[in-house]
Parts: structure tokens; sequence; C-alpha cells
């Protein structure tokens, strides 16, 4: 396991000590190209499955640990996978609503108070998960960009919360896809025209 993938283990297992965190954080590690990029994707992991990777929701529409909606199967044994089209959902989303940058990955309207609130609670549940592990800033480790920057709207109220409480558990299936300001990468498609066009977005 690399430094990185270390360092995402530990903070996904501060918020489900069990399920398929080594997996998954190798993924997240792999695929992610910012630490912001990590924040999100910790925190939609466990909101949405408590991070399992074989999790099944929206009865059987939302697959996998980032409940992914018209996704191929293999997501539920592929953690690589499953993170990879994650993580381009959620760009392809922050893209659409920078904002609010969830809106479009929860089927939410951009700008809407249900996509202020989703992006502002996986943003802190994730960012509370690495503040644990990883107290001062999280940009000094290996060579991962942090150029990316989240809306005021996310951080409003509070963008690193105390550690002292933990998040409440989550439910499979609460949302369909997911990300931060990071721009589109090569190979992400085009950006869709709509929140519901990203349900099926590779």
């Amino acid at each position: 396991m690399s430094p990185d993938a270390a360092i995402i283990a530990m903070a996904m297992r501060s918020l489900a000590p069990t399920g398929d965190v080594d997996a998954l954080a190798a993924a997240i590690a792999a695929e992610a190209h910012t630490w912001d990029e990590v924040t999100w994707a910790v925190g939609v992991a466990f909101r949405e499955s408590s991070n399992r990777l074989g999790v099944v929701g929206d009865q059987g529409r939302a697959l996998c640990a980032m409940q992914l909606h018209a996704a191929p199967r293999a997501v539920l044994t592929d953690a690589r996978l499953c993170v990879r089209i994650g993580l381009a959902r959620l760009r392809a989303s922050a893209a659409l609503c920078p904002d609010t940058p969830l809106a479009a990955y929860a089927g939410a309207r951009c700008g809407s108070a249900r996509a202020a609130w989703f992006s502002r609670d996986r943003w802190r549940v994730g960012s509370r998960a690495l503040g644990r592990v990883l107290p001062e800033a999280r940009p000094t480790l290996s060579a991962r960009a942090t150029s990316a920057r989240v809306p005021a709207s996310v951080l409003r109220s509070g963008a690193a919360p105390s550690t002292t409480s933990g998040p409440s558990a989550p439910g499979p299936g609460s949302a369909h896809s997911g990300m931060e300001r990071a721009p589109c990468p090569a190979g992400v498609p085009p950006r869709p025209t709509g929140a519901r066009a990203l349900r099926g977005a590779p």
C-alpha cells in the first residue's frame, strides 16, 4: 500500500472500522488528482455505503461504495472501477454546478438547498476524517496537486468541523453518484446539459 493510500485508509477507518477500506483507499489514492478529490471521495464513500464495496441501493439501481447509477455490475467487486467512475462523475458534477459541486451527483438542482446541504455534508465528513490523521495541511504529502478551490457555499458554516463528534451513520442508496472543482481531465466526457444526464455518465 502506498503512503497516500495508508493515510486515506486510516481516515476511512476513523469513520467506519469495517468494510472494504484497504481496497477503496488504494483506489482513491490511485484515481484522485487532488487532495480535495480525496476529501470528496472519502465523504461520499462513507455516507453512501459505510465504506462497503458491494452495496446495492435504490431498489437495485445504485451500485458500489459510490452508489453509482447506470454503472456496470463489475463495480460491485472492482474498487478501482467504482472509484474511477465515481470521481469522473464528481468532476462532471462540479463543472456543471460550481457553487454546489455535488448537486448533479445527487440528482439535485444546481443551487438548491438540498444540493448545498449534500455538498457541505460530504465535504465535512471527508475533511473531518482526514483531519484526524493529518492535523497539518494535507497537501504536503506526495506531489498531489491542491489547486482546486472549494466553493464558499460548501465551506460556509465551517469547512473543518471539530473532530470531537463523528458523523451519523449512512444508509446505502442516498445519492446517485459525485466532487470538487478541479478541471475535468482528458478522457472525462463532455459536460452534460442537466443533472439527470449525470446519472449515466461514464
